[in-house]
């Protein structure tokens, strides 16, 4: 039989593949690249050419083949091993949904061990990178064997790191992008792909399923309780917040007349450097501030704080000035950038070993707070979008509860309806006010009150 000596490689971001016999057809997306017969496409048909070199009986030379490496066995709970023995009945590829923290470790451990070469672990931000060095640490692995990079890094650098690895695992697909996972797994090398989601969502397994292979599994654990609190703005804050959400509207509508087709972004653009439009912009985070911290939502805090005594309890505030007016209030520390780096990880780890019962701060996720160590989470309000949230939501132990304060009446209504992902998690959405606000929450745990829904 007439054989191709057929060359596969990675340059500059895009799998190379030179001596390709006539009689097989190209994978789609393959395109010709100079005088000397090399065929270019995306880096993710590695396997697919491999394949078809091996079914055709076609000798190659992969260089990207990275050399096996010794990696010790870990133990792994039952269900961690019937995973892993549907992941390699797959081929190697697959997406485990619903997934807890601990059992991601172990199942990403476990396939590192199978597939015995260099792993890229992708995960949403740094502060879940640093757990995942940790709990991976404990299994005895170590760089280079295995590397975790955050979705955005990771993403920034793949057009080298492509052919680095031979394992590519994600996790936390519920929260990175689909744009951003799609170009991952695009531009990776790998053979062998696992993917891992907190959360099942129905709409998107379709979209994981052909970036990394089929759904292996499917767990519904009982999920953590968590609890919309609408709280009313005191008389103090009403009356400024209305006028300040008042000017904005004004401001915002006049410039719509004339913008119909862009966004809210372009019209914070547009008023940065307009002086006429500013006061408009200014109005609005003002009215932002109102609504993210009052002597309402101070007096619910210090409600929950009580109710929930000597529990783990992690509160997300949306600037620093809240947060050192709880510090100063309950005597708990506030952890913020203005704190040197030692100080920061030390009141991490004193909170990690249960020393600290209690830490609050606007930018937590940032210095390093470890996925489902709180028995009780709440978001004061703040935050930057739907996957900071999410993030915020993991920080709490899946037996545990979250308090979501939203201000009623306010923009945050709405903002929680977008952001607010509510595939079985949630539990009760409520009205509270100060003084009340728990005795509320049992006694109408269907209430929804209303709020305004612009923007």
């Amino acid at each position: 039989m007439q054989t191709h000596a057929v060359v596969i490689d990675c340059r500059q971001g895009r799998l190379r593949v030179r001596g390709w016999p006539n009689r097989l057809r190209l994978p789609p997306g393959f395109q010709p690249d100079g005088a000397d017969g090399e065929w270019v496409g995306s880096c993710s048909f590695r396997r697919v050419v491999r394949e078809r070199m091996q079914q055709a009986d076609v000798a190659f030379a992969d260089r990207c083949e990275l050399p096996a490496v010794a990696v010790p066995a870990p133990p792994c709970a039952p269900s961690t091993v019937a995973t892993r023995t549907a992941w390699l009945a797959a081929r190697q590829a697959g997406v485990v949904c619903g997934v807890p923290a601990k059992q991601g470790h172990e199942l990403a451990a476990a396939a590192v061990h199978a597939v015995a070469r260099p792993a890229l672990i992708v995960v949403p931000d740094s502060a879940a990178a640093s757990c995942w060095v940790t709990a991976l640490a404990g299994f005895g692995l170590l760089a280079p064997v295995v590397r975790v990079l955050p979705a955005a890094v990771a993403a920034g650098q793949m057009h080298w790191l492509c052919d680095q690895h031979e394992l590519l695992i994600v996790d936390a697909l519920d929260v990175v992008p689909l744009p951003r996972l799609s170009a991952l797994c695009r531009d990776s090398a790998a053979i062998a792909r696992l993917g891992l989601a907190g959360f099942v969502d129905p709409r998107r397994m379709l979209d994981w399923s052909a970036a990394l292979g089929p759904v292996l599994a499917i767990t519904r654990s009982e999920g953590r309780q968590t609890i919309e609190l609408r709280v009313p703005l005191p008389p103090a804050e009403r009356e400024p917040y209305d006028a300040a959400w008042h000017e904005f509207l004004c401001a915002y509508d006049a410039w719509a007349v004339g913008n119909p087709a862009a966004g809210f972004g372009a019209f914070v653009a547009t008023a940065r450097s307009d002086v006429a439009m500013r006061p408009g912009l200014l109005a609005w985070h003002r009215a932002l501030r109102l609504a993210a911290w009052n002597p309402g939502k101070a007096a619910v805090v210090d409600e929950l704080l009580a109710r929930h005594r000597g529990q783990r309890i992690v509160v997300f505030t949306p600037d620093r000035a809240s947060a050192y007016a709880l510090a100063r209030a309950h005597l708990v520390p506030a952890i913020t950038a203005e704190l040197p780096r030692r100080e920061r990880e030390a009141m991490v780890g004193a909170f990690v070993v249960g020393d600290l019962r209690v830490v609050v701060g606007p930018r937590l996720l940032d210095h390093g707070l470890p996925e489902a160590i709180a028995d009780v989470g709440i978001l004061v309000g703040g935050g930057l979008g739907p996957a900071q949230r999410q993030a915020r939501l993991r920080r709490v132990a899946a037996t545990g509860v979250v308090y979501e304060l939203v201000g009623l009446g306010t923009i945050e209504v709405g903002r929680a309806r977008r952001w607010g992902d509510r595939r079985g998690e949630w539990s009760r959405i409520a009205t509270a006010g100060p003084g009340a606000s728990l005795g509320v929450l049992e006694r109408q745990p269907d209430g929804t009150g209303r709020g305004t829904d612009r923007t």
